[in-house]
């Protein structure tokens, strides 16, 4: 194996129980050493970026091939993760050298994390950041991991800092050890927000998707060919809409035999609050990429590479709608007692948020 691509600090902090059976005198050969004896075997990954479980069955190894060994001849026409497959095929371009990646990156870049609670864009910003950052886009991970220092990996997903995730999400645990690495100066946070209204229109869609037909859709415009189509599926099923947004497990036994739940639109509101209000978070209204995504991304290329040369992006708009709960109001006159019935104190801080009600 190339010493280069095997990140010993991160093997060790990923897995805990090869760290405690090596000594403090052997820790960087002793690590390397079990991955080239057991690892590769049991489909441990070398470093952040190699995902060797998902490369050995794209690729079609035998049980006893290294993946990262074969990874080296194959680098040319071979990806080491999903995300770094869909920026090749997508960009249709050469890829960069994942030995430099991962050792030899710019000390001016920080690991990133991109964070947002379910329906408030961050799929959109995700593509955004894979497919118009250039090579920084290599380092995106759709996953969500406490890493101090190593590559500057740009992690993303869904997490807390007050309730804990329900449905199987991540814990609020996660998402507070996050901030203390921001606090710390070790890491950068990206925080999408949207309306928790249209947020809650898109939620609500989605999972009745997901768990009625295992189908992963982009939102409201993925499912809906039209708004009176739409207008007329929250009338229909208002019912199920209002367990929604209370947060109630008879949402769930709708679907599934799981005595689970999601947040409810006040937790969903009261997290929202809690990393827009956080002084070393950075945080950025999807609707704004509505109005002027270039203006919005440029922000984001700032924190992500901050030395980098600046230059005219063009990026794409989001297909989802500006305040599209207003116009439900209008149609669905359940869906309008139900905003005008919210408590004060909820109203209260989506207006502190920046938000109209």
């Amino acid at each position: 194996m190339k010493s280069k691509l095997f990140d010993h600090e991160f093997y060790l902090h990923e897995y805990p129980d090869v760290a405690s059976g090596l000594s403090e005198h052997n820790r960087i050969s002793g690590a390397e050493q079990h991955y080239e004896s057991y690892g590769f075997r049991e489909r441990r990954n070398p470093n952040a970026l190699f995902y060797a479980g998902w490369y050995a069955q794209k690729y079609a190894l035998g049980p006893e091939d290294n993946p990262i060994n074969h990874f080296v001849e194959n680098a040319r026409t071979n990806s080491p993760n999903p995300y770094w497959e869909q920026i090749r095929m997508k960009q249709g371009e050469s890829p960069p050298c994942l030995a430099e990646m991962v050792s030899a990156f710019s000390p001016h870049q920080r690991p990133t994390y991109i964070l947002g609670l379910y329906g408030t864009g961050r799929w959109y910003l995700n593509e955004l950041v894979m497919y118009c950052s250039g090579q920084r886009g290599y380092y995106f991970l759709d996953d969500l991991r406490h890493r101090k220092g190593g590559p500057p990996i740009i992690w993303s997903g869904h997490t807390t800092v007050i309730h804990d995730q329900v449905a199987g999400h991540e814990p609020a645990a996660l998402g507070r050890s996050v901030l203390k690495l921001a606090e710390e100066g070790a890491a950068d946070i990206i925080f999408i927000h949207r309306h928790p209204l249209d947020s809650l229109l898109t939620n609500w869609t989605w999972w009745r998707e997901f768990l009625a037909k295992k189908k992963m859709i982009s939102g409201i415009v993925g499912k809906y060919s039209t708004q009176e189509e739409f207008f007329k599926d929250v009338a229909n099923n208002f019912d199920e809409l209002a367990l929604f947004a209370d947060g109630s497990k008879d949402f769930m036994r709708l679907y599934s035999e799981e005595h689970t739940h999601f947040f409810s639109l006040r937790q969903f509101v009261v997290e929202t609050a809690a990393f827009v209000n956080h002084e070393s978070v950075h945080s950025f209204r999807f609707e704004d990429f509505i109005s002027e995504p270039n203006e919005q991304f440029s922000r984001i290329m700032r924190i992500i590479d901050p030395l980098a040369i600046s230059g005219k992006i063009d990026v794409p708009k989001p297909r989802a709608e500006k305040n599209r709960y207003i116009e439900v109001c209008k149609h669905v006159p359940a869906f309008k007692n139900l905003v005008e019935s919210l408590p004060r104190d909820v109203k209260l801080q989506i207006n502190e948020l920046g938000y109209q009600m």
